[in-house]
């Protein structure tokens, strides 16, 4: 079974490379993560209040369509409801 070596014990290292610049190699891909995290993070905030706006239109917009489509439905005096033909083209 292999047991990982830390970044100081690998042998394959050259000499001119010293533990700091690796680490310092390390710290700035995490500055690298962290900005593209915080990029996501800022994309996602801006998707939710898009995504907010639309949800308050479409309640909006689907209440009165339940309404008339319960109430609009139900009528007894339509003189069209009389004729033979129904609407007159």
């Amino acid at each position: 079974m292999k047991k990982n070596k830390s970044v100081a014990e690998i042998d394959f290292v050259p000499d001119n490379i010293s533990s700091n610049m690796i680490n310092e190699e390390l710290d700035d891909l995490t500055v690298i993560a962290d900005y593209l995290q915080y990029n996501f993070n800022r994309l996602e905030v801006e998707q939710n209040k898009i995504f907010k706006i639309l949800t308050i239109i479409t309640v909006c917009i689907s209440l009165p369509t339940l309404i008339v489509g319960r109430y609009g439905i139900n009528f007894k005096y339509m003189p069209e409801l009389q004729l033979t033909f129904g609407f007159h083209l």
